[in-house]
């Protein structure tokens, strides 16, 4: 008999024992209409009954365990939070494409080596000072980047210093920062932050991720933004931008943008990292849009896992 492996799809979430379902299969193998169905991780096959010769059972034996070492692997990346082995991206395989996408990128929006040059997102526009980039990052959390500008903008002209910040009246910070939404609660959290680079760090802002995550109101995109924009660090910070995008083009499955910055450090090679969140938030700003994105006007569509789904869409918003 011969019994080849016919994939049924997704079904369920029986994870199963593997091992023993296969024994089972091995057993059934010398004659009759056997077939079964083992279970991993929602993912079933189907064995076959098909006439052949018995010679040839040692097939039968080579595809179950491949079968085996398959669902093996598969389990391995699903707990380890990817979507799926065969959609995980080395950075040996994906360098090329990588490659291109960043240059390309780089070349729309003329980013060098380092962002902020030129136009740019609110915080890149506040290269290089690190109070300025810590304080107007925490100001852009759940706003646009055109009210972060405003706010920052009042923010800095009155408080220009960590220790003049530690000393402002609640109040007064909060009339200032007010078109970024939120002010109350943000004005608190960055009095309490200058405080705390005054009082712990000299007034200096730490150039360490550790450090940085003790500040309140600072979790990894906001840590990472200073180490990138304000010391020109190599780090990735994933906003919704960057997560949505990442997704969108093929780089990583991931539901969560602490999986997507641990995913993407595994694709993309270091020498980007410190550009990519720039390119990114810029080119979903203007193309890769969270509703309609331009897909047809999109220098990356060619290299997009993507592009077939959204393009109609987005030329019908226009």
């Amino acid at each position: 008999m011969h019994y080849p492996l016919r994939f049924l799809g997704h079904h369920g979430n029986d994870v199963g024992a593997v091992s023993n379902q296969l024994a089972n299969e091995l057993d059934g193998l010398d004659g009759g209409n056997a077939s079964g169905y083992p279970y991993h991780d929602g993912l079933a096959f189907e064995l076959v009954a098909l006439d052949a010769q018995d010679s040839f059972r040692w097939v039968h034996v080579l595809r179950l365990f491949c079968l085996h070492l398959y669902l093996v692997v598969q389990a391995y990346f699903y707990h380890s939070g990817l979507d799926s082995c065969h959609r995980l991206m080395t950075k040996s395989k994906a360098g090329g494409r990588v490659d291109e996408m960043m240059g390309l990128l780089s070349r729309r929006y003329h980013v060098g080596a380092f962002p902020g040059k030129g136009k740019g997102t609110a915080i890149s526009r506040q290269m290089r000072d690190p109070y300025r980039v810590l304080i107007s990052t925490i100001l852009s959390h759940r706003t646009k980047d055109e009210n972060t500008n405003r706010a920052a903008t009042n923010l800095f002209e009155v408080f220009p210093t960590p220790e003049s910040l530690a000393g402002a009246d609640v109040h007064e910070i909060e009339s200032l920062i007010k078109p970024a939404g939120f002010y109350r609660m943000k004005a608190g959290n960055i009095k309490r932050v200058a405080s705390l680079l005054v009082s712990e760090h000299e007034g200096n802002v730490p150039e360490d991720l550790d450090s940085l995550l003790k500040l309140p109101a600072v979790g990894r995109k906001t840590a990472n933004c200073v180490l990138v924009y304000a010391f020109g660090k190599p780090a990735i910070p994933v906003d919704t931008h960057v997560h949505r995008i990442s997704n969108r083009l093929g780089l990583v499955r991931t539901k969560n943008p602490d999986q997507t910055e641990e995913s993407l450090s595994n694709v993309v090679p270091e020498r980007y990292w410190v550009r990519l969140n720039e390119l990114f938030v810029r080119f979903g700003q203007d193309v890769c849009r969270p509703i309609a994105p331009f897909c047809y006007d999109c220098d990356l569509a060619g290299l997009c896992d993507s592009y077939p789904l959204d393009s109609a869409r987005g030329k019908n918003a226009d």
